[in-house]
């Protein structure tokens, strides 16, 4: 198991069909590259800014789509079908399902 900087235990995420890794996956590690303690501190600001600017940029268009697929899966699936397939818990899928 990998740590984070604050020595926290990181588990890596199930690998993606084919081997490929896990956009969490691509994300935690772009994170700890912006936050290496051997680079100096302008280049750690400077990948954190970037990293932080395509979280802000993307945040409104993964949010909408996830909304989408979640009352697309509801159609046919039950909350505890679609919790387990997301990885998300029952109440955030009827959140998300609601438009919450």
């Amino acid at each position: 198991m990998e740590t984070t900087q604050n020595a926290e235990p990181v588990a890596p995420a199930d690998p993606q069909p084919g081997g490929e890794q896990s956009p969490g996956d691509l994300f935690r590690a772009a994170a700890e590259r912006a936050l290496d303690e051997r680079a100096s501190p302008m280049d750690r600001a400077r990948m954190i800014s970037e990293l932080l600017k395509a979280v802000d940029e993307a945040q409104p268009l993964l949010t909408s789509t996830r909304r989408a697929d979640v009352q697309h899966l509801r159609k046919s699936l039950t909350l505890a079908k679609v919790s387990e397939g997301t990885g998300l818990s029952i109440s955030r899928v009827d959140q998300i399902a609601k438009g919450k």
